[in-house]
C-alpha cells in the first residue's frame, strides 16, 4: 500500500539530518574507529560485536568519539551494514547530490531485503512471496512481491527507511539475507509470541524463530523476543557479526578484562541421542563426531562443566561455565556419550523417562548403566518424569493438564514426579535435584509442585540463563550434529 506523500517538509529534512548523523557516518566525518569509543569500553556487553564491526568498515562512530549504543537503528542503516559486511559483490554506484547511503539501500531492495519494511500491510495473510524467504525458498530480485522504489512515497525509501526500525522487521531482513548467503534450513522454533502481538509481528513470525533456531538473534532475559520493541546500534552490531561471521577473536582486547563482578551466566546444551557417525541424524540429534568436536571446544576455550547440584547449593560459577544435559535417558548416552565425557572430564546431567529404566525398554539406558555413570563422580542423574513424558493420563502431551480438574491434576502429576525422584535415589543413592520438562512445555498449575521437588529445572525456549534470576525453568540451546557448543557459544556467550 503505497503512503500519501507528507507535507511537513521540516520533518523530512530533520529527519534526514538525523540519519546522516546516527549509527553510520558519511564519509566527511572525522568518525571515531571500533577501539576508541568513548561509550563503548571493554566492559560494555556489546564490545566485541562493536569491534570487530569498526575494524571492518562496516559502522562507524560519530564526530565526537561515541557510539551510541543504546540509540535505535534504522532499516537504512542495516541495509548499509549488511551490504558492506555480507554482499561487498553487490555495484555500488554514487551519483552527484545523491545521498550517500542511497547506493546501499538501491542494493538491498534489488537483494528484496526490504519487502514490506515500514509499510501498512493489508489485512489477511501475507502473500506467497512474504513466507518465501523465511521458508527456506528466498524470492528472486524480480519476485513480484517486493516494493520497488517508486513505491516509496519520495522514489527512495522516504521516512519509512529511516525511522527506528523494530526486532521483527530486523528478523525479517536478516533471515532473507542468510538464506541468500546460502545458510539453508535450520529446525525453526515456532515463537508463539509472534502471533499473539500483532499482525505484524505474525508476519516476521517464521523469520522470528529462524533467527532464534540460527543463531543470528536472542530472547530478553524474560524469554521473550519483544518484536515490536526497537532494535538498538549495540544489538544491530552483534546482529551484523553472527550473520557475517566475523571473527571475534580478532578484536583488540590490549584492553579488555572481563568485568569484574561475579559471573551468572551459564551456557546450557540440550543433547538427546549421540548417534553412530554415518547414522543419519535428525534435528534432535548429535552423533559422536559433533558431540566430541563439542567436547574438545569446550575445553580448548576455557569452559568448565557443572552440574545442577553446584547451581542448587549456590557454589559460583567459573568464570566460562556450560551445563551439559541429555534428555529421555537414551542407551547410546551410556555407550557414546559417556565415554567421550570420561575422556574429557567433562560433567553432564541426564534427566531419563524413568518407567523406561524400570521396564528396561530397548534403545534406553538401564538402571546398571546410570549406576556406573552415576558412580563416576562425572553424571547426575535428573527426572524427565515417570510416565507422564510418554503417555499423560488421558493422551496428554507431557505435563500438559488436559481437561482435569485442578484437584485431579495436581495429584497425577505429584505422584508421577515423586515416583521418578523416588526410583532415582532408591537405585542410585542421589536425590536428584534437576527436571527437564518434557517437550519444554510448563505449565502454571504444574510450577509449584515442580519447584518444591527440584531446585533446579531446564525448558527448551533458547536463551544464556542468568542464575542471579533463579535456577528454575532456565533457558538452553538444542545441540545437534549441524550446530553445537561453539556455534552457540560464539553467538550467545563471548
Amino acid at each position: 500500500m503505497r503512503r500519501k506523500p507528507r507535507k511537513n517538509s521540516l520533518r523530512k529534512a530533520a529527519l534526514f539530518l538525523a540519519a546522516a548523523l546516527l549509527v553510520i557516518c558519511t564519509p566527511a566525518f572525522a568518525c571515531a574507529t571500533g577501539s576508541s569509543f568513548t561509550d563503548v569500553t571493554a566492559s560494555h556487553p556489546a564490545y566485541l560485536y562493536v569491534q570487530a564491526c569498526g575494524r571492518e568498515g562496516i559502522m562507524n562512530g560519530r564526530g565526537d568519539g561515541s557510539f551510541g549504543p543504546d540509540e535505535p537503528l534504522t532499516a537504512e542503516q542495516l541495509s548499509v551494514m549488511i551490504i558492506r559486511a555480507c554482499f561487498p559483490g553487490e555495484p555500488i554506484s554514487t551519483e552527484d547530490g545523491q545521498l550517500w547511503s542511497r547506493p546501499y539501500t538501491d542494493a538491498a531492495e534489488r537483494l528484496g531485503l526490504l519487502r514490506g519494511i515500514g509499510f501498512s500491510i493489508p489485512e489477511g495473510k501475507p502473500s506467497a512471496s512474504e513466507e518465501s524467504s523465511a521458508s527456506g525458498k528466498p524470492s528472486a530480485s524480480g519476485d513480484a512481491g517486493r516494493i520497488s522504489g517508486s513505491a516509496y512515497e519520495d522514489g527512495y525509501g522516504g521516512d519509512a527507511l529511516r525511522e527506528p526500525l523494530r526486532r521483527c522487521d530486523a528478523a525479517l531482513i536478516a533471515s532473507r539475507a542468510a538464506l541468500l548467503l546460502g545458510r539453508g534450513r535450520v529446525p525453526v522454533i515456532r515463537y508463539p509470541e509472534a502471533s499473539q502481538v500483532s499482525y505484524s509481528m505474525s508476519r516476521c513470525a517464521q523469520s522470528i524463530g529462524y533467527c532464534l533456531s540460527s543463531g543470528l538473534m536472542v530472547c530478553s532475559e524474560d524469554g521473550l523476543f519483544h518484536g515490536d520493541e526497537i532494535l538498538s546500534r549495540a544489538q544491530g552490531a552483534e546482529l551484523i557479526c553472527r550473520l557475517a561471521g566475523l571473527d571475534l577473536r580478532a578484536a583488540d582486547l590490549s584492553s579488555y578484562e572481563p568485568p569484574d563482578k561475579e559471573n551468572t551466566r551459564l551456557l546450557i546444551l540440550m543433547y538427546h541421542r549421540v548417534l553412530a557417525d554415518g547414522e543419519p541424524c535428525g534435528d534432535w540429534d548429535a552423533n559422536e563426531s559433533s558431540f566430541r568436536a563439542d567436547l574438545a571446544w569446550l575445553a580448548e576455550n576455557g569452559f568448565k562443566t557443572v552440574l545442577p547440584s553446584e547451581l542448587a547449593s549456590g557454589k559460583l560459577l567459573p568464570e566460562r561455565a556450560v551445563m551439559l544435559t541429555f534428555d529421555d535417558g537414551y542407551e547410546d548416552n551410556y555407550t557414546r556419550a559417556f565415554p567421550l565425557l570420561m575422556e574429557y572430564g567433562a560433567k553432564a546431567v541426564v534427566a531419563p523417562i524413568v518407567s523406561h529404566l524400570d521396564e528396561e525398554a530397548e534403545g534406553f539406558l538401564n538402571w546398571d548403566m546410570l549406576r556406573e555413570m552415576c558412580a563416576s563422580g562425572l553424571v547426575e542423574p535428573g527426572s524427565h518424569t515417570y510416565l507422564l513424558h510418554d503417555e499423560g493420563d488421558g493422551g496428554n502431551r507431557g505435563i500438559s493438564r488436559g481437561s482435569d480438574s485442578r484437584e485431579e491434576y495436581e495429584k497425577r502429576l505429584r505422584e508421577d514426579l515423586e515416583l521418578s525422584a523416588s526410583r532415582i535415589e532408591e537405585e542410585t543413592g542421589i536425590t536428584p535435584c534437576y527436571f527437564a520438562y518434557p517437550f519444554g512445555l510448563t505449565d502454571s498449575w504444574a510450577n509449584g509442585i515442580v519447584d518444591e521437588l527440584f531446585p533446579v529445572s531446564s525448558v527448551t525456549r533458547v536463551g544464556i540463563a542468568d542464575i542471579s534470576k533463579g535456577t528454575r525453568r532456565i533457558t538452553r540451546y538444542n545441540a545437534n550434529s549441524e550446530y553445537g557448543a561453539e556455534h552457540y557459544a560464539r553467538r550467545r556467550y563471548l
